[in-house]
């Protein structure tokens, strides 16, 4: 019997056997989810062009075209990071999901926060005259004030990420199950606990 020395198994700093350290994936339950998301995604293409044929229908004119179109925008690209988490993480990933979520977030909710406002500056006006209806044209360019400080603080972020090979290695994190086996994962903050829970 020969005391020969192997080489540790994938993702081992050290060892004593040929014990993985790596978590086993189930690919039967990622792309089970993966293809739940695509046909969610997919929905929600098929919402926005049955509106955009319907938009000669009063109770779209009255919502307003743009404005339900941009809320299933927004609501698409909050499906992206679950499709973005299927693959194994990157830094181009990490910081791809990160752009997905923000942008997502601030066009869905900003579109819906808007549009309660626009009804409630009509219903809670307590002068007797008529306050002047805000356009779709002006929530949206409400809205683009929204979207342009997300896309400026996102640029900045980037670019910072991107000037320091520091920040871009803490972008991924290891994590260990019980069993003490390892996965990488992109770093998730409060924030994005904060969007998981609001979408």
């Amino acid at each position: 019997m020969s005391n020969k020395c192997l080489p540790c198994r994938e993702g081992c700093p050290y060892c004593q056997d040929d014990t993985p350290c790596l978590v086993q994936e189930d690919g039967g339950l990622r792309l089970t989810v993966a293809s739940f998301q695509g046909l969610c995604m997919m929905l929600d293409l098929g919402s926005m062009l049955v509106i955009y044929h319907s938009r000669r229908n009063k109770s779209i004119r009255t919502s307003g075209l743009i404005l339900l179109e941009a809320i299933l925008f927004g609501a698409l690209l909050l499906y992206f990071p679950v499709m973005i988490l299927y693959f194994n993480p990157s830094v181009f990933r990490c910081i791809l999901l990160r752009w997905v979520r923000l942008l997502g977030f601030a066009i869905m909710y900003g579109t819906i926060i808007l549009k309660l406002y626009r009804v409630l500056k009509v219903f809670l006006s307590r002068t007797a005259q008529r306050t002047p209806y805000m356009t779709s044209w002006r929530v949206l360019r409400l809205l683009a004030v929204i979207v342009l400080i997300v896309l400026w603080f996102l640029v900045a972020w980037t670019s910072a990420v991107c000037q320091s090979p520091e920040l871009s290695r803490s972008l991924i994190v290891v994590g260990f199950t019980p069993e003490g086996l390892q996965f990488s994962m992109c770093l998730l903050d409060r924030w994005d606990y904060m969007m998981a829970v609001g979408s």
